[in-house]
């Protein structure tokens, strides 16, 4: 979901931190340091980030100036169409298209243009939120109110909009809740949302949840995995789908639920990249004990993942069938 990119060189990384936090504050998420994806290099990172981004914040020095690092991402998220907000930190010659963008000065600590910067990113959640969250035009004026209010600049109205759309009990309030999982601004709707749908029951339910797990955002797609477990079985066949694009929240999920309906999954999840689906699949299929997991763990054997191939061994070891404990006597085991 959209979030604020924070573009800075090093000699300003406090300054970064502080203003992540004040973006943090105001409900929005900041993006400061790299997490690429496995196997994702700086420049996919860059442009990914970049182009999933609300806005992009420029901190302007000198220094920063000659970067070609911070020169590349403001220039990329001009490009991608992403607003860019330059913020001077120290007087600097401004580039020509950072000159035109009204730069905002933070050069005398004295009466910071604080609220100007959360104005503009105000008006650009506005147009977002808009766009992707729209009030339904035929629902009870209370549903109206609330949906309405999901997108207000204060945070405590946001999530009391909510509260107050869980406490109903009609289909319009049910359809805001699961749109509100899928909040492109405000992470904290998106929590609220999936812990209110977390107690609700029924396939929309559901449903809406799966669409959490996919949630570019750690804590979202981890409390939605968590509410889609109690779903159980019925949850297996979309758990699987998203797996299949690499999400780690749904190879958690199926770990949580952990009965025999997820072993074809976990089994499938045993052959793929990187460190985390492969051993969680490998613990998880142990604690089934499943004998159609035997071939796919006897096969982790050969990998050179020290704990993959020991969590591996135990697994077999504990379905125990004949041909498990011949692939353990093979290696010595």
């Amino acid at each position: 979901m959209a979030h604020i990119f924070i573009s800075y060189r090093h000699d300003t990384v406090d300054f970064a931190y502080l203003l992540a936090a004040r973006m943090e504050d105001a409900g929005f998420s900041g993006v400061i340091n790299p997490d690429p994806r496995a196997g994702e290099g700086w420049s996919p990172w860059i442009d990914r980030v970049i182009g999933e981004a609300l806005a992009v914040i420029a901190l302007i020095t000198p220094e920063a100036g000659l970067s070609p690092f911070v020169a590349y991402e403001w220039a990329y998220a001009l490009g991608a169409g992403i607003a860019v907000i330059p913020i001077v930190l120290i007087e600097t010659e401004l580039h020509p298209r950072l000159k035109a963008l009204d730069p905002l000065d933070f050069i005398s600590p004295e009466n910071l243009p604080w609220q100007t910067l959360l104005e503009r990113l105000w008006a650009r959640a506005d147009r977002l939120i808009d766009a992707h969250l729209p009030v339904p035009p035929t629902a009870a004026p209370e549903v109206k109110d609330a949906a309405a209010a999901l997108g207000s600049h204060d945070g405590a109205e946001r999530l009391a909009a909510l509260q107050t759309l869980a406490a109903m009990d009609s289909p319009a309030a049910r359809a805001m809740i699961i749109a509100a999982a899928q909040h492109p601004v405000y992470r904290a709707v998106r929590l609220a949302a999936v812990g209110a749908l977390a107690n609700m029951k029924g396939d929309d339910a559901l449903r809406g949840l799966l669409i959490a797990v996919r949630d570019s955002d750690t804590e979202v797609s981890r409390a939605a995995a968590q509410a889609v477990s109690g779903f159980g079985d019925a949850a297996v066949p979309g758990l699987v789908e998203i797996m299949q694009s690499g999400a780690r929240a749904a190879i958690w999920a199926l770990s949580l639920i952990a009965t025999p309906a997820t072993v074809p999954g976990l089994i499938e999840a045993l052959k793929m990249s990187g460190w985390f689906a492969p051993r969680t699949a490998a613990a998880t299929l142990g604690k089934i004990a499943d004998v159609r997991a035997v071939p796919g763990l006897v096969e982790a054997l050969d990998s050179e993942d020290e704990s993959l191939h020991a969590l591996a061994v135990e697994a077999l070891r504990k379905i125990g069938t004949p041909e498990a404990l011949a692939a353990l006597e093979k290696i010595g085991w």
